[in-house]
């Protein structure tokens, strides 16, 4: 993972923040837990841009949307995992 949250959050458009979260993406296998915060994080990033960039909201929303999802299931493959 190279960059930081802090860069992220301060991208002024929605390809600024984007550019900045894939230096943000966690490796390939990175443990369940680790995509769920990372996918929180830049979904609650997503919806800011809406308001940040009103020219790219419609793609900000729908980015939001799609990491609210991943996040929410990999916040149950977690769970699972912890399970059994």
């Amino acid at each position: 993972m190279h960059g930081s949250w802090r860069v992220a959050w301060a991208s002024r458009t929605l390809p600024e923040a984007c550019r900045a979260l894939l230096g943000l993406l966690p490796d390939r296998g990175a443990d369940a837990t680790v995509l769920r915060d990372y996918y929180k994080e830049s979904a609650k990033l997503y919806r800011h841009m809406v308001e940040v960039d009103p020219e790219h909201k419609h793609e900000a929303r729908a980015l939001a949307w799609v990491d609210t999802q991943r996040a929410e299931s990999y916040a149950k493959l977690a769970a699972s995992e912890s399970q059994g």
